[in-house]
């Protein structure tokens, strides 16, 4: 992914057994296209699923998105304090 510009590899001055893993702005001209794409392939999977089964791992999925949606702001602040 870093060879093909998806992300940056940075290691921390004081600690180097810390490495930094940021996403680039090629990455971000993704991130809004993400959700829709995955929502379509999630589609297509779940077509023959119970649809209460569905709805449990949607909801799961919106979750773990949410949790990624903060954890990328957290990056983004520490991109602009370096």
């Amino acid at each position: 992914m870093e060879k093909e510009g998806w992300i940056l590899k940075m290691e921390l001055e004081d600690d180097q057994r810390v490495t930094l893993i940021p996403p680039t702005r090629k990455s971000w001209k993704f991130y809004k296209e993400i959700p829709q794409k995955l929502g379509s392939h999630f589609n297509m999977l779940l077509r023959d699923f119970p649809q209460e089964k569905e709805k449990e791992m949607l909801k799961t999925l919106q979750e773990l998105r949410h949790l990624l949606e903060q954890y990328t702001k957290v990056q983004k602040i520490v991109l602009v304090a370096q």
